[in-house]
């Protein structure tokens, strides 16, 4: 039974089966339940748990018991539990037995007094009119009564006499037929009860579940949102029999969302711009579509789509190639070396290299200046391509000689380029990369390039010094017997001669080291600098301290004084000599310059030694006002309330007597909890 389905008046159902129901559906709720004879109590449940009761001036178990006793009962059922705490932590069974027990001693006082009636009826009537004295009879002499026992005739026997021992055996054993009445009403009850909440309002429920499942559906757009209801709901209805619709209305949820992925996919490739990177995006775009769908109704769709991308592609770029037909002959020449370079085995190669061939004398001019644009951006491998282009499609001209002679040019500077890769991969080998320049030097005397490699081998000496001097520095910066000062002052001076030096970030990771070396030299001489500071402030501070108790002292006992001899003070000790008793001359307000919570104050009279004595203590409330009371009243320090020993307990409550101030010089005593904020006045013995 879900919360939002209880509510309202409940008749004719007996109050221990509701109880059961509501447990089996975990309900929260509050009944109020009203009794055939105007009785009324409340019950709580949260989660189908009886949490409290009550009725009357009863209440938790014992008014429980109580409105479970009752028959014929209405209940109101409200679907909250409002602020209510949990007061009952009795398992529901138990709570049910025992209210049937109370409903069972109920009827048996009843039927107790009904029986006495009787009984006194009976007896009045005997009283009243003696049996008649038996006839003459020639059988057998009837035994006599025994004592205790009075013969009474039975109804049921004719002229047969029974005692009233029987007669208490024979009202005992209806007593008990009653009681196995009500217990076998009460279980018939629960188990119609639980009948037709099986058989008729759980079946009705489900389908009222399924039914607005199916409308929240329906109100959501998003097939995803809508598959994910669907899911929850399957996993939450274990052998549902709507677990098939639900099913169904999955698979049909999600061919929707295949259909609207499909839809805005094409929509999505269609308006794709057709370039180099439009198969990579395309495929890209259908191969999400099928590892998402891979059984999907449009798979075949999506592959047959992917299949005529090269053909989509190699239709727009000759379209372009055509645009270009009339156009500049570099711009035409590079156009038709692209369509050959990204489709080898297009259906329009024998077109396009047909109007190569057809260039002649312009593809020289051209070739020359695409050369020149080679050497200056050294894209030497398009050049020598186009170099080729031109030896294989003009075998016979007179330029060939120059074509070839910039294609040898461009092989060595390729070479060189290779040998800087070689040299490169050697890393840190220095030696390494100087034989590799200077074996390609011995086998290419005439290279083109020898000067830009005899460069090289000078850049390669050059390193081979950079390390040692590094390695040189190095050493010199680990070595701790040198002053640490003098290292980080060599190694900042390399790293500013060589800002962008081959070991300038091995400089600079070995900088963070010498500095915090450094740093721990400078914080050592901080330290103790600061050590020898902190204790001047510390032996300063103890003696403004002490300067200003000694000021208090003063004060105070100028003020003592003029008591008139009533009190003599001593030091730092004051002495009544009304009471005899003995103050600390300075309260704890004056010494610590703060108040205190009550066990600071019992802490600070126990660890306190003044005057030599360690056996000072809390005044009681009246130690307190003797002095500030009585004339010549203590002097005052600017404390607001002192501490008393007086603790005492109100109920749970620990609370403390103190004296406090209540203006104008006077004081007073009061009450307050333990947390406040007060002064001690320490007293001995």
């Amino acid at each position: 039974m879900d919360d939002e389905n209880v509510g309202g008046q409940i008749q004719g159902i007996n109050i221990a089966s509701f109880l059961q129901m509501n447990e089996m559906e975990k309900t929260t709720c509050t009944l109020t339940v009203r009794g055939e004879e105007g009785q009324e109590g409340t019950l709580y449940l949260l989660e189908g748990q009886l949490i409290a009761a009550e009725t009357g001036k009863l209440r938790k178990e014992e008014a429980a018991y109580e409105i479970i006793s009752w028959d014929d009962s209405v209940i109101d059922v409200e679907n909250s539990i409002g602020d209510q705490q949990q007061e009952i932590n009795t398992p529901l069974m138990n709570i049910l037995m025992e209210g049937l027990k109370v409903k069972e001693d109920k009827e048996k006082n009843k039927k107790t007094s009904s029986s006495k009636s009787m009984e006194d009826i009976e007896l009045a009537m005997e009283s009243e009119t003696p049996p008649p004295p038996p006839k003459p009879s020639m059988a057998a002499p009837k035994e006599a009564p025994t004592k205790g026992e009075v013969e009474v005739k039975d109804p049921d026997k004719k002229g047969v006499g029974r005692s009233f021992e029987d007669i208490r055996k024979k009202r005992a054993k209806k007593k008990m037929a009653v009681i196995l009445s009500i217990v076998v009403v009460i279980v018939v009850l629960c188990v119609v009860g639980a009948g037709v909440w099986i058989g008729i309002i759980m079946p009705m429920q489900k389908e009222k579940e399924f039914s607005e499942m199916m409308k929240k559906v329906s109100r959501q757009k998003n097939p995803e949102k809508q598959i994910q209801i669907l899911e929850k709901y399957i996993q939450t209805h274990e052998g549902s029999k709507f677990i098939p619709k639900a099913e169904k209305k999955i698979k049909a949820c999600k061919n929707a969302a295949e259909e609207r992925d499909f839809k805005a996919l094409v929509e999505k490739v269609d308006k794709l711009p057709i370039n180099r990177e439009y198969k990579k995006a395309a495929t890209t775009l259908y191969s999400k579509f099928l590892l998402k769908y891979p059984k999907g109704a449009r798979s075949s769709a999506i592959l047959e789509r992917i299949t005529g991308i090269p053909e989509i592609v190699d239709d727009s770029d000759y379209a372009e190639l055509e645009k270009v037909a009339m156009g500049d002959y570099g711009v035409r020449l590079e156009a038709y070396q692209q369509y050959l370079k990204f489709h080898p085995n297009g259906k329009y190669r024998d077109n396009v290299e047909k109007k190569i061939r057809s260039m002649g004398e312009e593809y020289y001019i051209y070739l020359k200046k695409e050369i020149n644009s080679c050497k200056k951006n050294r894209t030497w491998d398009t050049c020598i391509g186009l170099c080729d282009s031109y030896a294989e499609s003009f075998t016979n001209t007179a330029r060939l000689a120059q074509v070839k002679k910039w294609r040898s040019q461009m092989t060595a500077e390729i070479d060189f380029t290779g040998l800087i890769t070689q040299a490169s991969e050697k890393g840190a080998d220095f030696e390494g990369r100087r034989k590799v320049f200077s074996d390609y030097l011995k086998e290419n005397p005439a290279s083109p390039v020898k000067s830009k490699i005899r460069a090289e081998i000078a850049k390669a000496d050059n390193l081979i010094k950079k390390r040692e001097e590094w390695k040189k520095l190095s050493e010199y910066c680990k070595n701790k017997n040198i002053d640490v000062f003098e290292r980080v002052k060599k190694l900042e001076l390399y790293i500013k001669r060589n800002p962008s030096g081959r070991y300038i970030k091995k400089a600079k990771a070995v900088m963070p080291g010498l500095q915090k070396e450094k740093k721990n030299v400078l914080h050592k001489r901080a330290v103790a600098k600061k050590k020898r500071e902190d204790e001047q402030k510390r032996l300063n501070d103890i003696a403004r301290e002490k300067a200003r108790i000694k000021s208090e002292q003063a004060k105070m006992t100028s003020l003592l004084r003029q008591s008139k001899g009533r009190y003599v003070v001593k030091k730092d000790m004051v002495t009544d000599t009304r009471t005899n008793l003995t103050w600390c001359i300075l309260d704890s307000k004056t010494v610590l310059k703060k108040c205190s919570k009550y066990d600071d104050a019992v802490k600070y009279v126990k660890e306190l030694k003044t005057g030599g004595h360690s056996d000072w203590r809390l005044p009681t409330s009246n130690e307190l006002l003797v002095i500030y009371l009585n004339q010549p009243i203590f002097p005052a320090s600017g404390a607001k309330m002192y501490w008393s020993s007086n603790k005492y307990h109100k109920g749970s409550r620990p609370l403390v007597k103190v004296v406090k101030s209540a203006g104008d010089g006077l004081w007073q005593k009061g009450d307050t909890v333990m947390e406040k904020c007060g002064s001690v006045r320490a007293v001995r013995p």
